[in-house]
C-alpha cells in the first residue's frame, strides 16, 4: 500500500465509523420514543383512574367522612350504582362531597364511615380511600 492509499483509507475508515455510530443512534431513536410515549399514556392513565390528578402539587391531609344520605342511581338495563353523599370536617368548617359506587364495594348504609384523601388548599377536593362499616 502506498502512502496515498493509507491516508485515503484512513479518511474512509473515520467516515465509516462516524457513519455506523449515527446509524446506531437511529435505530435506538424510535424505540426511546415508542418507550417515552408508552410511559406518558400509562402515567396519565394511572392518575386518571386513581384520582391522583386531582392533587397534583398539593398538599393532602387524610381525613374521616360519615355517609349521611344513600340513593339508588338506575343506569339502565336494571342496573343500579349507589349514589353515597357524606360529610366532613377540615379546619372547624364541613364539606360534602359525593361518590357512585357499584357492586364490587357493597350496599353502604347512613352512618357509615369513609376515610378521604383531601387537598389543603381546596378540601372541597376529596378522593375516597376506604370504607368501614358502622
Amino acid at each position: 500500500m502506498t502512502k496515498e492509499e493509507k491516508e485515503k483509507f484512513e479518511k474512509w475508515k473515520v467516515k465509516y465509523q462516524k457513519k455506523k455510530e449515527k446509524e446506531k443512534f437511529n435505530f435506538l431513536k424510535p424505540i426511546i420514543i415508542t418507550a417515552l410515549i408508552i410511559s406518558i399514556i400509562g402515567i396519565s392513565f394511572y392518575y386518571w383512574n386513581s384520582e391522583e390528578y386531582k392533587f397534583i402539587f398539593d398538599k393532602t391531609k387524610i381525613v374521616k367522612a360519615e355517609i349521611i344520605e344513600t340513593k339508588m342511581v338506575h343506569i339502565g338495563k336494571g342496573y343500579y350504582h349507589q349514589m353515597l353523599i357524606f360529610e366532613y370536617e377540615y379546619d372547624n368548617q364541613k364539606f360534602k362531597g359525593e361518590k357512585t359506587i357499584g357492586k364490587r364495594v357493597g350496599l353502604k348504609k347512613i352512618g357509615d364511615i369513609l376515610q378521604l384523601k383531601i387537598s389543603i388548599e381546596n378540601p372541597e377536593r376529596n378522593k375516597v380511600l376506604r370504607y368501614y362499616y358502622n
